[in-house]
């Protein structure tokens, strides 16, 4: 062998040398490993489930785990409880906090974490960095909490220090006002109140600001709570004002009406007695209910009235009615020979 083959034998074996080093090095800086004198929790199956981090840990998704913190694994062995050693950007661009805890679901999608960094999310709202972020399995957000009153869609202003909802499907599910919020059609919601919405975007309940009239011509109290359906139908409100239905009965105000999915009012409060077709007097004051094919469901009587059959109802009363108008329940005004 000549010198020259000898020299360039000896720097590659060198470098052979160097390069075995380094692997070792790599690797051994990069074991999972539980610290020594630490509680170790491990699954019938004998994986590991729970222990303390002795150094820190780089794993495939490059998230380095931060040493002397808990770890907790599902029982597949990937991670479920991690805390960062630093600063982590994942795939949608958001920037994970160093120093702050990260949850998992079992098929490794991030369940709850802390920003580092302001994110653009869904419909438009930006995260603020230290905001700690819960997402659904899906990975779109479930609920954070505001650091600061925050602007959000349809110029609706997010309270500070209130937690906002959302749907799997990425739509606002609930938030709470820092302002009063004007609608386009003129409604006006309270400030420091919830506001919650069905996914294709219709209110489903929340405050009223000021008194407000609806397409019917009711009067909705100020400071009242409303329930509506998911195709717009109203489900509970309160009358500012008394309101008379085309055939003369008359909403109590002050008092809540309750709604069908159709549109038809299901139970009210009457404000004056009111005379029924059957020639019924129903009684002022009094919780009145009907069925959704408009039949009285329950109402209380304002005087004795005597049926066809000679049965006579007893006034101040509650009578029940089946959904086909005959008698359900009812209190006797006089004795009545029951027909064989």
């Amino acid at each position: 062998m000549t010198a020259l083959h000898s020299k360039t034998h000896k720097i590659l074996v060198a470098l052979c040398c160097l390069f075995v080093l380094l692997t070792t090095v790599h690797t051994e800086t990069n074991v999972l490993t539980a610290k020594a004198g630490t509680k170790i929790t491990l699954y019938p199956n004998v994986n590991v489930k729970e222990f303390i981090l002795a150094k820190d840990y780089t794993d495939a998704e490059v998230r380095v785990w931060k040493a002397g913190t808990a770890v907790e694994l599902f029982s597949n062995g990937t991670p479920e409880r991690i805390s960062l050693a630093q600063n982590w950007k994942r795939s949608n661009g958001s920037i994970l906090k160093a120093g702050t805890e990260v949850v998992f679901y079992e098929k490794g999608n991030v369940k709850q974490s802390t920003l580092a960094e302001d994110f653009l999310a869904t419909e438009g709202v930006i995260l603020k960095a230290n905001t700690e972020v819960s997402a659904h399995a899906n990975s779109q957000i479930k609920k954070f909490t505001t650091a600061e009153n925050m602007s959000g869609p349809y110029g609706t202003v997010f309270k500070a220090g209130t937690e906002i909802f959302f749907y799997e499907t990425g739509q606002i599910k609930q938030f709470t006002l820092a302002e009063n919020w004007q609608k386009p059609d003129g409604m006006v919601l309270k400030a420091d109140t919830d506001v919650c919405l069905y996914k294709n975007g219709n209110l489903q309940s929340y405050t009223l600001a000021e008194n407000w009239e609806n397409s019917d011509g009711m009067i909705l109290k100020a400071d009242s709570h409303v329930l509506m359906y998911e195709n717009g139908e109203s489900q509970q409100y309160t009358l500012a004002e008394n309101w008379q239905t085309p055939n003369g009965v008359v909403l109590k105000a002050g008092t809540d009406v309750l709604g069908y999915e159709n549109g038809q009012i299901k139970q009210f409060t009457l404000a004056e007695n009111w005379k029924s077709p059957t020639g019924r007097v129903l009684k002022a004051g009094s919780v009145i209910t009907v069925y959704e094919n408009e039949q009285l469901n329950q109402c209380t009587l304002a005087e004795n009235f005597k049926e066809s059959n000679g049965i006579v109802l007893k006034s101040d009363n509650e009578v029940i009615f089946y959904e086909n108008g005959n008698l359900d329940t009812f209190i006797l005004a006089n004795d009545w020979e029951i027909p064989l």
